[in-house]
């Protein structure tokens, strides 16, 4: 039987995805060596989708929170603009001016354009980007959530997505589970988040104090203030810890409702996607009981430990073929 795939006839969706592997490449993220487990048109469906929003996250994090004040203060409306910009980019499908090349545009429009996934991921993500450009105060776990359903449940919402999703070369992805997407997402998403916010700790502080996305209650608790968080990290301070057992009680119950939804979606895959999809939350689930025996050394080698643990978990994987 000949494979089935989406033949790309436009030159600027194949130049597109090129461009897509190559931004999506740079963050050797979990979801990146999940997905190139996956079939073309569904890595082809993932690259191009998490380069779009890589691109506004890098510009967000990289470009604007790690400047001085005084330029962010001089550059806040061009960044604002920007992510109103990158967000019609992404819903219309469109080259209009904005911070994605117009090939990333054209690859968009060769995946998600021809699927039944709808609008919704790009501008839930984008309010979490002009939530960080405006510095607005994260004061309370219920700010917190309102940012994550944009700033990570949006992406691991797409990745249930076109996980879940019949690729066909005609009519394109079509997604036919009992529940949305994000509903199947939520969970899994809220508790990865809070692992990859204690992996990256002592990374976010030393680059800025913006970067820590911790509800300001949270930090209070425990005696410390956002930009104290670097000195507290080199002077292992026993308030990381205790921290570090706040968000570990509030991961727990995301943890196991998002296990709940795992097996839930996972009975509905096949055998490559439901391995990719375990694979990639048993790099988290590690990575938590590691925090859960020892916060202070995950906050300060969590990605090293993570590389790791991703290792180990492929080599494993490999064995068992």
């Amino acid at each position: 039987m000949p494979r089935r795939c989406f033949p790309l006839v436009d030159p600027a969706a194949a130049r597109g995805l090129a461009l897509a592997r190559e931004i999506a490449g740079r963050a050797n993220a979990n979801f990146l060596h999940a997905a190139r487990l996956l079939s073309r048109p569904r890595q082809d469906f993932f690259f191009a989708t998490y380069a779009a929003m890589r691109v506004i996250d890098d510009f967000v994090d990289e470009t604007f929170l790690t400047q001085a004040p005084e330029q962010r203060n001089r550059g806040r409306a061009a960044a604002l603009q920007a992510v109103s910009d990158w967000s019609g980019q992404c819903v219309s499908f469109q080259a209009t001016p904005g911070p994605l090349h117009p090939d990333i545009v054209a690859a968009l429009a060769a995946t998600a354009g021809r699927s039944d996934l709808g609008p919704w991921p790009w501008p839930a993500l984008a309010e979490a980007m002009r939530a960080d450009v405006e510095e607005r105060e994260m004061r309370s776990w219920s700010d917190f959530l309102s940012y994550c359903d944009g700033a990570t449940v949006s992406p691991a919402a797409i990745f249930i997505y076109l996980l879940a999703a019949d690729a066909d070369p005609e009519r394109g992805f079509r997604y036919d589970l009992d529940r949305p997407a994000r509903d199947h997402a939520v969970d899994l998403a809220i508790y990865c988040y809070i692992v990859h916010i204690l992996r990256d700790l002592a990374k976010d502080a030393e680059r800025s104090p913006r970067l820590i996305t911790i509800p300001a209650d949270m930090l209070d608790a425990v005696g410390l203030a956002r930009d104290e968080l670097g000195q507290a990290l080199r002077d292992k301070s026993p308030a990381i810890g205790a921290l570090a057992g706040l968000l570990i009680e509030k991961a727990l119950p995301h943890r196991d409702a998002g296990h709940k939804s795992l097996r839930a979606v996972g009975a509905h895959l096949g055998i490559v996607e439901r391995g990719a999809l375990n694979g990639l939350i048993a790099v988290y689930d590690r990575l938590f009981e590691s925090a859960r025996k020892d916060a202070l050394k995950v906050a300060l080698d969590g990605p090293a430990m993570e590389v790791a643990l991703r290792r180990d978990l492929l080599r494993a994987r490999d064995d068992g073929e």
